[in-house]
């Protein structure tokens, strides 16, 4: 045997010569001139590969199938293909971007957390809030009013004679219970309002009643 068909394009190549690795890795276009008798040379050589035309896709869709054939006679591995490909490789430009997406997708779940938990404890608040705002109706003669955002607002009219049972509740409130309820409540009353500054300015170490009548605003009935 002294010849072989190229399986890419048929044509007959002596053996003996068939160099590949010194063949140009391209796709070229040949244009020829004619020396009249003398007959036709290369006048230029020009690559096309990567250009959108039939003659790319179709030496490319060839060379596949000659892969393809050389896996199926066992000449040629999967494995080999993929590492002669650099499949076998990781693709480190997609997996900075997974991370990157990843990255933005955590700081985004985390800050809707951060903003589900605000919004749990805004609304365990509001419940808390309107719960003393009750309580405190049945304490005092008030009016509950709501602002154009619905939050509540109480308007004492009366507090009865006896503050006792008033101030033995407040106190037993935690602090920042205390300073949010007295922000909802108000009042047209300068005596009632002057009730309410000085529940507002209790000592904050003292939860007896007995310690909290010591305030000559509160005398204990009967003195």
């Amino acid at each position: 045997m002294s010849h072989f068909a190229c399986p890419l394009c048929g044509k007959n190549a002596p053996i003996s010569t068939y160099r590949p690795e010194e063949l140009d890795l391209d796709l070229q276009v040949v244009q020829y001139g004619s020396r009249g008798r003398g007959g036709i040379y290369v006048a230029g050589k020009n690559s096309i590969l990567g250009e959108d035309d039939e003659l790319n896709s179709l030496v490319a869709s060839r060379s596949l199938k000659i892969v393809e054939m050389f896996i199926d006679a066992s000449v040629l591995t999967k494995d080999e293909v993929r590492r002669q490909l650099g499949l076998d490789q990781p693709n480190n430009s997609m997996i900075v971007q997974l991370m990157g997406e990843r990255d933005k997708y955590m700081r985004w779940a985390i800050s809707a957390e951060d903003e589900l938990d605000e919004m749990r404890k805004k609304e365990e608040q509001d419940k808390n809030i309107r719960r003393l705002l009750h309580e405190l109706t049945e304490l005092c003669k008030c009016e509950v009013k709501f602002n154009d955002d619905h939050e509540p607002t109480v308007w004492v009219e009366e507090i009865e004679p006896d503050y006792t049972k008033l101030i033995e509740w407040f106190t037993s409130l935690r602090i920042e219970d205390q300073t949010k309820l007295l922000s909802k409540v108000k009042t047209e009353s300068s005596m009632i309002e002057a009730i309410l500054n000085a529940l507002a300015r209790f000592p904050k170490r003292k939860k007896t009643q007995e310690e909290l009548m010591e305030f000559t605003l509160f005398p204990r009935r009967g003195n």
